[in-house]
């Protein structure tokens, strides 16, 4: 759909010859200084012709053809109109595009296509890894222009974009009033969590598994309490992460065993529903600090 590898040779059958204007080829410091990190591989600008037809926004893997073997191994791939100014694509709106149905809506569409085991079958280590991928939806709620803003590897990026990409179209976002073109940063969080009685490593992707606890009891609770560390060991840090209802989500690396102001807020404006993750949690026991499996809850009434 939208993300894809291609050689220099095939840009005529994404970009027909009669719709393309120019091509600008950017690299090293003239593609970083426009695109900033996206632009580090190298982009090529491609401009069409003023039409009525949509943009065309592609994300691919451009091969150098000079040297056997040899690939960069990302370029963005831009080709749009001469648009109206009056019809940007934002940034920021009163109302962001939403996912049909909503979040619940999303993350059964997540349990049902995502492939949750992919980190661990490629090696990730126990802990909780919160993708991010930013995308256009226009107003037809058509997605494209998908990128990956983190870089965790084990495949994660890939499979958050693959989910994405062939996913059904998304409700357009608002402005004043008004259906509008914009841009959707959505995370997703891969849980690894390690298995106290052996070292066996699996992945919970349904929410449902996740042990669950009372926002009372939330509210109550101290490190020691969520965390659970071993006998006689002090809670050196680790990072507090919990989602929103609009899909943003919220982190604080906690340091000591106290929960500190900023953890506690986010607590406080935890709802029920929500999941929040406890991970690189680093303890400190005989004098020696070690790696402490993540903890992962759902928060109910």
């Amino acid at each position: 759909m939208l993300y894809s590898k291609i050689n220099e040779k095939e840009i005529d059958n994404i970009f027909p010859a009669d719709r393309i204007e120019s091509i600008t080829v950017l690299k090293s410091k003239a593609a970083t200084n426009k695109y900033g990190d996206l632009g580090k591989y190298g982009v090529i600008e491609i401009k069409t012709k003023n039409t009525k037809a949509d943009p065309i926004i592609k994300e691919v893997e451009l091969f150098d053809t000079t040297k056997q073997n040899s690939s960069l191994k990302e370029v963005t791939v831009v080709g749009f109109p001469n648009q109206n100014k009056n019809e940007p694509a934002f940034e920021k709106v009163e109302i962001g595009p939403m996912f049909p149905g909503g979040l619940p809506a999303w993350r059964k569409y997540l349990e049902k296509n995502l492939n949750a085991l992919v980190p661990t079958d490629s090696g990730a280590s126990a802990g909780a890894y919160t993708v991010q991928v930013k995308f256009l939806v226009d107003k037809n709620g058509d997605v494209s222009s998908i990128k990956a803003l983190t870089h965790h590897g084990f495949g994660m990026e890939e499979e958050v974009i693959r989910v994405i990409a062939k996913g059904p179209q998304w409700i357009p976002a608002k402005q004043n009033g008004h259906i509008v073109n914009a841009f959707k940063i959505q995370p997703v969080t891969f849980v690894i969590v390690e298995d106290e009685t052996d070292d066996t490593v699996v992945t919970r992707s349904n929410h449902r598994n996740f042990p669950k606890i009372s926002l009372a009891a939330l509210q109550k609770a101290t490190a020691y309490d969520l965390i659970k560390p071993e006998s006689e060991s002090e809670i050196s840090t680790f990072t507090f992460t919990i989602d929103n209802a609009d899909g943003h989500i919220d982190e604080f690396v906690n340091k000591g065993s106290s929960l500190m102001p900023q953890t506690k807020q986010l607590i406080v404006n935890a709802k029920a529903g929500r999941i929040f993750t406890i991970d690189e949690i680093w303890i400190i026991k005989d004098g020696v600090r070690k790696k402490f499996p993540a903890k992962v809850y759902q928060v109910i009434n």
